[in-house]
């Protein structure tokens, strides 16, 4: 509390009112494509956001990129095969 009182005045008015509208959307994952939700309560600027993050998921190969992951980390592991004697 006291480093907030502290702190406050220096902040930039950016900081100050930081607007929930603008990290409005949930991402689903395990689906085959970009789910991307946004809040129910949320305005037009708000919606425009949630959808500016599937824009960018997909301009950045986020599906390829996490099937990628997935399987480097499904071998990692894997069972340990036994020996052939």
């Amino acid at each position: 509390m006291l480093l907030h009182a502290v702190l406050y005045p220096c902040m930039p008015v950016e900081s100050k009112a930081a607007d929930p509208r603008r990290y409005n959307g949930a991402v689903f994952l395990g689906l085959r494509g970009i789910a991307v939700k946004s809040h129910g309560s949320t305005d037009a600027l708000g919606f425009a956001h949630a959808i500016g993050v599937a824009v960018d998921m997909k301009a950045n190969g986020f599906l390829d990129r996490t099937r990628v992951d997935l399987a480097r980390l499904n071998e990692a592991t894997a069972a340990p095969q036994p020996a052939v004697l």
